[in-house]
């Protein structure tokens, strides 16, 4: 399972909160009652499609270049 608000992979899913998007039961879960609350915070504000979260786009060196795709020219 991977989690809607942090990303986590391999978590156990805690909420299921498929009902937010109108999607079907057991196909969006987060992994705990903080990324529940935070993730709720975000659709109230009209924020989740901006939200960028540091697991998937932390990284410390903004111009690192993927080993799997090489420089983009």
């Amino acid at each position: 399972m991977i989690c809607s608000y942090c990303y986590k992979t391999g978590t156990t899913p805690k909420h299921d909160v498929s009902h937010w998007w109108n999607d079907s039961e057991g196909s969006v879960y987060v992994c705990s009652d903080d990324c529940k609350d935070k993730l709720k915070g975000l659709l109230k504000d009209g924020k989740w499609m901006t939200h960028r979260p540091e697991r998937i786009f932390g990284r410390k060196d903004p111009d690192y270049v993927s080993p799997n795709f090489g420089a983009v020219k």
